[in-house]
């Protein structure tokens, strides 16, 4: 019996109230969850107890944004007001989400999902791209890419956006593990999902089974095909290569989407720096204007 160790009885209650011992448990299944299916060996998560930051108020309403969405893109709700547990739907629903001051009997409430559910019913306007874009077969282009040939080499592309190169692969590394990347392209990805949501519910429901289909038939193969030994033969850092598959995956859903009309083209813009043999790895401002980093 447990009660009868003192040994191992002062143990658990050591484990039970260390928040380190906690974090262990929780990451090391998801670490060894997505190593399996990236198929690779590595360290997972980046610093302690922390997987992405969150480092400011507009990257915090991103991921708010892109949480309570996630009902809608799994089929589970049709609106931000139906997705049960979700901060919109408290604050729709009154159960939750509001502050009131104690301090006098007409103090007014402060609507703590006001900037949330502005920016799903009244998104801000994001990225636009002066190019226009049709459904082309993504597979055929992205297996004839010549990954990363002329990194390094003078950029010439006529892009939407500015551009500034960085000089060696060290600093693209460095810049591409940058917050300020994470959060522009969660950015870029939330305004397709809110355009969809606004305006293709119907075929935004379909949103994971797509995710799935383009993992399994084009992630995968690049993968194993072309990142794997590049990966071998340069010693390329992991994050180079989970930034490739965001990137791709991103291109493949603006791709998929573009027969409902949106105009969401950051990602196929990023694909263009691929097909070009350069590797976008960094934003310069703050979403949607600045430049875009690239080796």
């Amino acid at each position: 019996m447990l009660l009868a160790d003192a040994d191992a009885l002062a143990k658990r209650r050591r484990r039970l109230s260390s928040l380190s011992w906690f974090m262990a448990a929780l990451c090391e299944p998801v670490a060894r969850r997505a190593d399996r299916e990236d198929r690779v060996r590595r360290r997972f998560w980046e610093g302690r107890f922390k997987s992405q930051a969150v480092l400011d108020a507009p990257a915090a309403l991103a991921c708010s944004v892109y949480i309570d969405l996630n009902p809608i893109r799994a089929g589970v709700a049709q609106t931000p007001e139906t997705s049960t547990w979700t901060g919109i739907w408290s604050c729709s629903t009154g159960r939750g989400g509001r502050f009131a001051a104690t301090s006098g009997a007409r103090s007014p409430q402060v609507d703590l999902n006001a900037g949330m559910i502005r920016a799903v019913t009244n998104p801000p306007q994001g990225f636009v791209s002066k190019h226009s874009f049709t459904e082309t077969d993504m597979a055929a282009r992205i297996g004839a890419v010549d990954s990363f040939a002329h990194c390094g080499h003078p950029f010439a592309l006529d892009l939407s956006m500015e551009t500034e190169q960085v000089t060696d692969l060290p600093a693209a590394i460095h810049s591409c593990k940058e917050p300020s990347w994470e959060n522009t392209e969660l950015e870029a990805q939330n305004q397709l999902t809110v355009w969809l949501h606004l305006n293709d519910r119907a075929n935004y429901r379909k949103w994971n089974g797509i995710v799935r289909a383009h993992k399994a038939s084009i992630v995968t193969s690049l993968t194993d095909s072309i990142l794997k030994p590049l990966q071998t033969e340069h010693d390329l850092d992991i994050a180079v290569i989970r930034k490739v598959h965001w990137d791709i995956l991103g291109a493949l859903m603006e791709n998929s989407y573009l027969s409902s009309g949106h105009k969401a083209f950051f990602f196929l813009e990023l694909f263009l720096v691929y097909e070009a043999g350069h590797f976008p790895c960094g934003w310069i401002g703050n979403w949607p204007h600045g430049k875009l980093r690239l080796y």
